[in-house]
């Protein structure tokens, strides 16, 4: 009795449907492309230890400003978001109910 064996899925079936389903994660677009723009991105700050340092004084600013602002909003009264914001304040946080703690802080720190 002979039986009949089902041919295996050839590998360029295989890499194709990879490849089709990859595509519909990145819209079309090559992961290659990311994955370089980003190490580019990455390999300039690396050579450039003063920008590094400038965005290391800005992180440390922006979250001083931040837990400031929660500790200022948790003690008092409604506060909203902008107040003491230096820099243009965003238009959709300009609502009554973004001046209530907690989502002022948190409107607070998506600003900053």
């Amino acid at each position: 009795m002979a039986t009949t064996r089902k041919p295996a899925p050839r590998t360029q079936d295989f890499d194709r449907e990879f490849r089709a389903q990859l595509a519909q994660m990145t819209a079309g677009l090559a992961p290659t492309a990311f994955s370089t723009a980003w190490a580019d991105w990455a390999m300039h700050l690396a050579q450039a230890p003063a920008k590094q340092s400038e965005l290391r004084q800005l992180a440390l600013e922006r979250a001083r400003d931040t837990w400031a602002f929660a500790l200022r909003a948790l003690a008092g009264p409604k506060v909203a978001a902008a107040d003491g914001f230096e820099g243009s304040a965003d238009r959709r946080f300009e609502a009554e109910a973004w001046s209530q703690f907690p989502f002022n802080v948190y409107a607070r720190a998506y600003q900053n």
